[in-house]
């Protein structure tokens, strides 16, 4: 393992007591939660502060780069907890947005919070107005993107929009075999809904409604939104299904070290039988340093 902190390697002079490290596949923050043994108090005279900078590297993997948002000493120690969004990011604001396209409102939060917008195989959408209202940047990014059914990343300094379909049905990353896996393993199916409407009147422009449907599912589900077109209503009903039904079918894998597969990918289960075997999103990897095993957390991908 490596640690650079602010910019630093300082692998050798400190001393690991734990440290699970998470990457995930979009929809919340990559994290790092590391614990050193401190019995010198050395982490108090460097006096580590909120918005320093670390990374943390194991076999083939790392964290990129992570803000510290919390340091604590309880007796002879130091535990701190880094994640991959800037503090800026969570603060709420108010804005009136008008003739915007989703890239624009992209570009924005991301220049607001000091990160690097990146797009894989998104489709710009314009829209007539939306409104911000005591809502973070990046909370307010992520219901629009959810809505287009796309997934919203930050990792290593970028602000990464994709896809979440056309990742889901990438190449698997790896192959992993019954005989690879700890003892453990979870499967699990929930419930999930047959449709889901959206309905918008919007002054002066009409009412509109979107449906769209699942055959897996049962139940049905309507919201009102603001919308300016029938093509709208049709996107954000598929985007909101899509949210509902995306954890229906799920699974954990325990691993000892894994470190070439990352969140966002895909990977192919063998030997698990004929329900279980197949492709798999990777929702998120968590590594745990000290006792050198990665837990996978896969969903099956959706058709839609």
């Amino acid at each position: 393992m490596n640690l650079i902190y602010n910019g630093t390697d300082i692998t050798e002079r400190v001393s690991l007591t734990s440290g699970k490290l998470t990457d995930s596949g979009g929809g919340q923050a990559d994290m790092a939660t590391l614990s050193f043994s401190d019995t010198g108090r050395l982490w108090s005279g460097w006096n580590p502060s909120r918005n320093d900078t670390l990374e943390v590297k194991t076999g083939k993997f790392s964290t990129g780069k992570l803000f510290v948002h919390t340091v604590d000493y309880p007796d002879g120690a130091c535990t701190m907890r880094a994640v991959s969004v800037p503090r800026d990011a969570y603060k709420p604001r108010d804005k009136i947005w008008r003739s915007i396209s989703l890239l624009e409102v992209a570009g924005d939060v991301a220049g607001r919070c000091g990160l690097t917008l990146k797009t894989y195989e998104v489709t710009d959408r314009k829209y007539k107005a939306l409104t911000q209202q005591n809502t973070a940047d990046l909370a307010f990014l992520m219901w629009l993107c959810l809505r287009e059914s796309i997934a919203v990343k930050v990792c290593d300094g970028k602000l990464v929009l994709f896809d979440e379909l056309a990742f889901e049905q990438k190449t698997p990353q790896v192959t992993i075999e019954r005989s690879d896996v700890e003892d453990g393993a979870t499967f699990r199916t929930g419930t999930s809904l047959a449709g889901y409407t959206v309905q918008g009147a919007t002054f002066g422009v009409g009412a509109f409604t979107g449906t769209a449907e699942d055959e897996n599912g049962t139940g049905a589900k309507t919201v009102s939104d603001t919308v300016w077109t029938q093509g709208e209503a049709q996107r954000f009903a598929r985007g909101y299904l899509r949210a509902a039904n995306k954890h229906f079918k799920t699974a954990e894998i325990p691993m000892r070290s894994l470190t070439e597969v990352a969140g966002g990918s895909t990977v192919a289960l063998s030997g698990f039988g004929t329900v279980n075997d197949g492709n798999w999103y990777v929702e998120t990897v968590t590594h745990d340093l000290k006792h050198n095993e990665s837990a996978l957390h896969l969903r099956r991908a959706l058709g839609y």
